[in-house]
């Protein structure tokens, strides 16, 4: 319960309680006023009747008796009068004919009053003449008292309401500027440290804002210094310092991450003879600066959103590495890339011959990072002998026509012929499993075929997004029960709205159909389609389902971007793995990634972990939970 409902509920309740006693107070000394009242009125009733039958009796004028006390009666508010004369046992006696009342039951049985009743014997002088009874008539009383306390009931209640809504408003107004504070230590909790708290005059809340201020200040320094040693830690393990392009161990991790999900791929390596004559005639600041100029070359020659690797891995070799085209598309962009990087040289005249050669090699069974180094430095080698400086080999091993795959590919969206496998994720905090990772397969002919084999497709295609929501739809109506699973969207589903605007549809109409759903965004989606992501999780947020980031940290660059988004976890990137292996300064950079997501309140998931020795090195730099072979895969049996 808030402060301000506490002290209001105290409050009132105070109110309240002094309202109640002097309601009762009231309420008190008008009923005993009116019950006095009945019992002095059938007190003088008896004195004034106790003079006037003697004299009648005297007189032997019975008449008269009667018409004493049917005046008594008629004077007055009674239920009955009744006196019986000793000489001859007659009676006189007068009763109200109407007993009728206008107050509800239940006031007179549990509020009403008692009737006044007195029994007296007449005399006159020594001789007792009879015995007189005069009881009161409640009705009178009792309307009285009702109308009293419901004229009552109603302004007490008006005065206590007017009095509640006074005191709403100056809590109110003196709660306002803990309230100031309360949304300011919010938006520290959501980590937006640059909000502002205005001043506040209150003595005791004027430090707390002062406290609060300096302590947004030192976690924002913290979280900044923490992203310094992230990048400091990547410029020092992945970057090369003349280039600004990725080293050799950059390029190895990330091919051997990019390869661990397809073997389709095209590689170019790109060797510049030329460096060291340069550095013979101009010295190494000449070298240096076209080598720079080299690496802002080939970064703008590639496209980002397509870029697997691009890193410098020795003191005059490039490597690029993309993902599947034709080898006439390789041509093409071995050509540009030739032409631009001689371009570099061009300020440098003396030069007797600027030797630049580009070897590159599109393939479809490459298995690692050195087997793609080998192919793409024979297709260089070969370029050498050429007067054109560029060659491209092929390697083909595919059973099937890029025509071939997109109609297998096309019948399995509209059949759905999918096959689903899972991987679980498991946590650290009691071992218990997070979700499944669902992983999808198409079937054609009794054959089953896995995503690195078609996904680059599906991308070249551009049928991300229809393929991802058929994916969807066959998940949330395939996998029933209370298991909850994770899906995998592909970067490029979010290269327009139709994804997005389909799900919010679905959502409206059956939204506990994806109650148990997860949703996994890769860490592209957030550089390159960073509105329709916004869309996306803005939707997911709504309806409050979970999602996280997959392929976290592979762009480094974008470390601040995603965690801005506030996932509920992170999936670490396949490479590193492979970077742990390595030294010590790669587990420095991957506990730093891990830190700083932490800083946000982001759980981290450690991916394709695959023995023991690597699950315990993540589990020591603090991960909160893995996946991978380790955790065992399971089928899920669809119809």
């Amino acid at each position: 319960m808030s402060l301000y409902k506490r002290i209001l509920i105290s409050v009132l309740s105070v109110f309240a309680a002094l309202y109640g006693i002097v309601f009762y107070i009231q309420y008190s000394s008008v009923k005993n006023y009116l019950n006095e009242q009945q019992f002095n009125s059938v007190n003088n009733t008896v004195s004034s009747l106790s003079l006037v039958i003697p004299y009648q009796y005297e007189q032997n004028d019975n008449t008269g008796i009667e018409a004493a006390i049917f005046a008594a009666f008629d004077s007055g508010y009674y239920k009955e009068i009744s006196f019986q004369l000793y000489k001859d046992d007659s009676f006189i006696t007068r009763l109200a004919s109407n007993d009728k009342s206008n107050v509800p039951s239940w006031f007179s049985q549990y509020v009403g009053f008692s009737p006044a009743h007195e029994k007296v014997v007449i005399t006159s002088g020594w001789t007792q003449i009879g015995e007189l009874v005069v009881t009161s008539n409640t009705n009178m009383a009792e309307e009285q008292l009702w109308q009293s306390t419901f004229d009552l009931s109603l302004w007490f209640f008006a005065g206590f309401l007017a009095t509640a809504l006074f005191i709403n408003r100056m809590i109110e107004y003196i709660l306002r500027p803990l309230g100031t504070l309360t949304r300011y230590a919010e938006q520290l909790g959501n980590n937006n440290f640059d909000a502002s708290v205005s001043k506040t005059s209150v003595t005791e809340l004027r430090t707390l804002n002062q406290a609060m201020q300096k302590m947004a200040s030192k976690l924002k320094s913290e979280y900044e210094r923490q992203q310094h040693v992230v990048e400091s830690l990547r410029k020092q393990v992945q970057q090369d310092g003349v280039s600004g392009l990725g080293n050799r161990g950059h390029f190895t991790d990330h091919v051997s991450s990019y390869l661990s999900e397809t073997k389709s791929c095209t590689g170019f390596l790109i060797t510049c003879d030329s460096f060291e004559e340069l550095y013979q005639h101009y010295g190494f600041e000449a070298r240096d600066k076209v080598v720079k100029q080299v690496g802002c070359t080939l970064n703008a020659l590639v496209d980002d959103t397509q870029l697997v690797a691009l890193s410098r891995i020795s003191a005059a070799e490039f490597t690029v590495c993309l993902p599947p085209m034709t080898v006439m598309e390789a041509e093409k962009f071995a050509k540009r890339v030739h032409l631009a990087v001689k371009q570099a040289f061009a300020p440098y005249t003396d030069l007797t011959d600027i030797k630049v050669y580009v070897g590159g090699a599109v393939t479809d069974t490459v298995a690692s990072p050195t087997q793609l180094l080998s192919m793409v430095d024979n297709a260089m080698q070969a370029a050498r002998g050429l007067a054109w400086g560029y060659s491209i080999h092929q390697d083909d091993h595919n059973a099937f026509s890029k025509s071939q795959w997109l109609n297998k590919i096309k019948y399995a969206i509209g059949q759905k012929n999918y096959q689903l496998r899972s991987i679980p994720t498991l946590s650290l905090t009691g071992k218990r499993k997070v979700h499944d990772e669902i992983f999808i397969s198409i079937c054609d002919e009794d054959k089953i075929y896995h995503a690195g084999e078609f996904v680059h497709i599906i991308e070249q295609h551009q049928l991300c997004a229809i393929f991802d929501r058929s994916v969807v739809e066959y998940i949330t109506t395939t996998v029933t029960g209370n298991k909850n699973i994770a899906i995998n969207l592909m970067a490029n589903t979010f290269a327009t709205s139709s994804f997005v605007d389909w799900f919010d549809i679905e959502l409206q109409k059956n939204k506990d159909a994806f109650r148990h759903c997860t949703f996994e965004i890769p860490e592209n989606a957030f550089i390159h389609f960073g509105q329709t992501v916004s869309e996306f999780v803005a939707i997911l947020n709504k309806y409050r389902l979970f999602w996280g980031v997959d392929n976290f940290g592979r762009h480094y660059k974008s470390l601040n971007v995603v965690v801005q988004y506030k996932p509920h976890y992170v999936k670490l990137d396949y490479l590193y793995v492979s970077m742990l292996s390595r030294q010590q300064s790669c587990a420095e950079l991957i506990e730093a990634i891990i830190k700083s997501a932490h800083n946000l309140d982001i759980d981290v998931y450690a991916t394709r972990i695959e023995n023991n020795v690597q699950k315990a090195k993540f589990i020591e730099l603090g991960v909160d939970g893995y996946q991978g072979y380790i955790t065992k895969s399971q089928s899920f049996v669809t119809e």
